[in-house]
């Protein structure tokens, strides 16, 4: 080989020993996974072509930051590396991530991936209105931002100072929770934070969900204006009601007034928080009377003091001078009348509400008149009188002189009084009259009725409305269902009770007593088995609608069962109460109301009686139309839309609050 071909040689070899130990090393990583959360293990795959002199240099890169997880000089070319997800390995390395890897004068990206501590909280409660002072269970589901379920934790808080913790297990939380009885009413805010931690939080979300806090009234005070009344004169009352927290409870109270005699002076419901005013009637007995507000199972009574009143009124028509006892007190005393320039005295002993008639007779003529005891004068004015000479002679005297010298006059008032009874006999023993028990809760039916096809046709409606107007003043209280019926098709209300316990005794009596709050607007009833059923018909209560007035006395009978039960604890009365609206065929055959029932409108309101627990229970229907005047809510039952009666409007509102009046105590 000559000397040229081999220098060129050389040159050649040593090129390409150049080129070779100055070639770079080729590097090679696996695919991460496309999220990670905290705590996660990363665990990736880096590949080298060779083995050079070194470092391999491995960084986790999120949004710009770096953070190095591997420097060292690799042995292999194949290098596994394995790292915790954790603030010890990549501080506060989250979001949008690569892994670089730098080896010799090379360097290589993995393709993007995802770090987050994100949590999705959710709550699975659907109700979420509560009572202050209510404990309940908050069930939800706790998942990562990787799709893998919360091992963790749970923290519930209302406000600052109300928090309840509990565990994540696979997911899943099951919170109990309790909201303090002094927690005021209205809308809060519930907030769920969730998270897992080794040392400190790693994961961790929330979610804030809307709750609705009530109240219960805790305390009853009643106010009045004065201690001590008179009769005759206004007494201002107001019953306040506060809630656990101290607000003011918003609601109808039942109240009762007394005088000392147990006379009831005001019976009924008013708002609460608000003014009322009572006119005291002159007749009121003295003493020591009673307030007495009642509102659920709270009650609270307050005394005050009747004052005697000594009173009497007069009037003179036709030369007849009436006296009349219109204080609260016996009337004892001399009372003077003037006629003209005369006067007569006269002792008076009058009973409360007792009163006497005096005959006035004067020569022919026109009298100033003028009544007056001790204490008042009461003048008449100018009467016109005849007579023989001035006197005042009390009408009783006359009437006894009278059956002394005519005793013709008792012969004919006795005879009067036997006709009477006899007469009174003769309809008791015709009259229907109302039994209540399983075996005789109806009467037989006294009509002429045509048997039709098993059913019942009134031969003319006008024949039916002329029945109804006939016998309207009769006791109407019956009603016979029939399978078919010839008669008005209408609107009725119907209130169904259900006695879930036999009654007897002082609870049977009790019971009719108030059926008769129903009796007094024009309803009728049947027992079925259990049941009584009780109708407001148009045909008898002359209103086409009756939802209202059905309600109500629905409430009547309610208040006067509870009230029953409290008296009684030994002799309870169990019950529920439906109420309901729909149509019936009607009409009426002697003193019975025949009917027969369209659709499920008994059907209905007995399936509510049977629902409800010492309490009335509406249906959707006329709940619909009587919404306007008695706000009820949703009761929950089921399948069925049913509500229970918060209050009934009251539409004649107290103009003022009671500022000032409280200041007057």
């Amino acid at each position: 080989m000559g000397k040229e071909k081999l220098g060129l040689f050389v040159i050649l070899a040593l090129v390409g020993i150049f080129i070779v130990s100055s070639a770079s090393a080729e590097i090679i990583i696996s695919q991460p996974g496309a999220i990670y959360s905290l705590g996660d293990e990363l665990s990736i795959s880096i590949s080298l072509d060779s083995i050079k002199a070194g470092y391999l240099g491995i960084n986790l890169v999120c949004n710009g930051a770096a953070e190095n997880i591997y420097y060292n000089v690799p042995e292999t070319t194949t290098i596994n590396l394995k790292r915790k997800l954790t603030p010890d390995y990549i501080k506060n390395s989250t979001g949008s991530c690569f892994i670089q890897a730098s080896y010799d004068i090379d360097s290589k990206n993995s393709q993007s991936f995802e770090i987050s501590k994100e949590v999705t909280v959710s709550l699975e409660n659907s109700n979420m209105s509560y009572f202050a002072g209510e404990s309940f269970i908050l069930i939800g589901n706790a998942i990562k931002k990787n799709n893998v379920a919360l091992n963790g934790f749970v923290e519930a808080s209302l406000g600052e100072n109300i928090v309840s913790t509990g565990l994540v297990s696979n997911g899943k939380f099951s919170l109990n929770f309790s909201i303090p009885q002094t927690l005021k009413a209205g809308e809060y805010l519930l907030n769920l934070k969730a998270y897992d931690k080794e040392e400190e939080i790693l994961n961790s979300g929330e979610t804030i969900n809307k709750i609705l806090i009530k109240q219960k009234p805790a305390k009853i005070e009643i106010a009045i204006n004065k201690q001590e009344i008179n009769p005759g004169e206004n007494i201002e009352i107001a019953p306040f009601v506060y809630d656990y927290a101290g607000d003011n409870f918003i609601s109808q109270v039942l109240m009762k007034i007394k005088d000392s005699q147990e006379n009831v002076l005001f019976e009924g419901y008013i708002a609460a928080n608000e003014k009322f005013n009572l006119s005291l009637k002159t007749n009121a007995a003295p003493g020591n009377g009673k307030i007495i507000v009642q509102k659920d199972n709270l009650l609270s009574e307050k005394e005050f003091k009747i004052n005697e009143l000594k009173k009497i009124d007069s009037r003179i028509e036709n030369q007849t001078l009436s006296i009349e006892n219109s204080g609260n007190v016996p009337y004892t005393g001399i009372i003077q009348i003037i006629i003209g320039n005369e006067s007569v005295l006269k002792e008076i002993n009058l009973q409360i509400g007792e009163n006497k008639s005096f005959e006035i007779s004067a020569p022919d003529g026109t009298y100033d008149v003028i009544i007056q005891d001790d204490s008042n004068i009461y003048t008449h004015g100018s009467f016109s009188l005849t007579g023989e000479a001035i006197s005042v002679r009390e009408i009783g005297d006359k009437i006894s002189n009278v059956f002394a010298h005519y005793p013709i006059v008792w012969f004919f008032i006795v005879l009067v009084i036997i006709l009477f009874v006899w007469i009174y006999y003769q309809r008791y023993k015709t009259r229907k009259k109302f039994h209540f028990s399983p075996s005789d809760f109806n009467s037989k039916r006294t009509s002429e009725i045509i048997k039709k096809r098993g059913g019942v046709e009134i031969i003319n409606p006008q024949q039916t409305q002329q029945k109804i107007d006939s016998v309207f003043e009769r006791d109407i209280r019956t009603a016979e269902q029939m399978t078919a019926l010839h008669g008005a098709n209408q609107q009725a209300g119907i209130i169904a009770i259900k006695l879930k316990k036999p009654v007897s005794g002082i609870a049977k009596e009790n019971l009719k007593i108030s059926l008769e709050y129903a009796y007094k607007n024009k309803a009728v009833s049947y027992q079925s088995g259990e049941f009584i059923i009780l109708i407001f018909s148009p045909l008898l209560t002359k209103n086409v609608k009756n939802e209202e007035i059905t309600i109500k006395s629905a409430m009547d009978i309610d208040n006067y069962l509870k009230e029953h039960n409290r008296k009684f604890r030994n002799d309870n009365i169990f019950y529920g109460i439906g109420v309901n609206s729909g149509e019936i065929i009607n009409s009426l055959a002697g003193n019975i109301l025949q009917f027969a029932a369209i659709n499920k409108t008994i059907s209905l309101a007995k399936r509510i009686a049977d629902i409800s627990n010492q309490e009335i229970l509406l249906s959707k229907e006329i709940h619909e139309k009587t919404m306007n005047n008695i706000k009820a809510e949703k009761f929950a039952s089921g399948n069925l839309d049913l509500f229970i009666i918060k209050r009934i409007v009251d539409t004649e509102k107290a103009s003022k609050f009671l500022n000032e009046f409280l200041k007057r105590n």
